[in-house]
């Protein structure tokens, strides 16, 4: 994680390549053209077009969600791509994690009993990305034997 991020470009890569690279991206701040400030936002998207960023959506720490266009923000203070365990923001915490969760639940479902190295890999990734606390506490325990399995393979 902490990857350099130099613009909103590197935060729309990070957010494509979620999958592969994992984590999410926090700032300490982001500041509006009319003066409102979001501590801690986590963005969720940048939309793209032709190369031209036109919005940033972020959900702030009581859990709003925005979509604000790029020519109505004023700063965003210091952006850091950061490991979902990591993030100060707890709603946006929350709302990664549970979408992990649904993820690996899924994808060890459709696996079960696989060794494949993309599986394998992919399965490290979300795991060191939401923290095994998070595991053990949500997922059933029928597939937590399955993760086990899936990381003494690796």
């Amino acid at each position: 994680m902490n990857r350099e991020i130099d613009g909103l470009i590197d935060i729309h890569t990070i957010l494509s390549h979620e999958r592969k690279l994992g984590g999410a991206v926090e700032a300490d701040f982001i500041r509006l053209n009319s003066g409102e400030m979001f501590q801690s936002p986590v963005i969720t998207r940048i939309d793209v077009t032709g190369g031209n960023v036109y919005t940033v959506s972020f959900v702030d720490e009581s859990g709003r969600k925005f979509i604000v266009h790029v020519n109505e923000i004023a700063v965003i203070g210091s952006p850091g791509h950061k490991r979902i365990h990591e993030l100060n923001n707890r709603y946006g915490k929350q709302m990664l994690t549970a979408r992990k969760l649904a993820y690996l639940k899924r994808l060890c479902e459709v696996n079960a009993g696989s060794s494949d190295p993309f599986f394998v890999k992919e399965v490290i990734v979300i795991l060191d990305d939401i923290g095994m606390d998070a595991v053990n506490e949500v997922l059933h325990p029928e597939l937590l034997p399955v993760i086990r399995k899936t990381l003494s393979a690796a």
